[in-house]
């Protein structure tokens, strides 16, 4: 039960002091963390709980009865569905990156649009097609 309940206070922490430092930035940075955040559990919503949902049932069963080498088969078929849904996403999430940061940061210079997505492509961060930052950040 620790762990299950670790993962989340984890993350409810780390949102937390994300929110206290935007904070201090300029004015709107604490909205633009908040809808990056939202763009983040857009794919763990849509996939990763579907085929959660779907497969743990099997996962049971599969377990109470012991058949321990067709639950492997089922979580490696989780795994290859839930690939085979998020690398072209991915790849799309990319290829898009430039064209939705000018549509979401109207009235902003293209200059400006591609520094922003050149900087999230560099950064690491998962805001491919978030909001722009607010204008202090440039």
């Amino acid at each position: 039960m620790l762990p299950a309940a670790f993962g989340p206070a984890v993350y409810q922490i780390n949102i937390f002091i994300s929110t206290l430092l935007a904070s201090f930035l300029p004015e709107g940075s604490v909205s633009f963390l908040y809808y990056a955040d939202r763009i983040v559990e857009l794919p763990l919503g849509i996939f990763g709980i579907a085929i959660g949902t779907a497969a743990l049932p099997s996962f049971s069963e599969q377990v109470a009865r012991g058949h321990y080498e067709e639950m492997k088969k089922t979580i490696s078929f989780s795994l290859r569905l839930m690939l085979f849904i998020t690398i072209p996403a991915m790849i799309g999430i990319i290829a898009l990156q430039e064209p939705s940061s000018r549509c979401s940061s109207s009235g902003v210079s293209s200059t400006r649009a591609r520094r922003c997505s050149r900087r999230r492509r560099f950064s690491g961060t998962p805001w491919p097609l978030g909001p722009s930052p607010p204008s202090g950040w440039s």
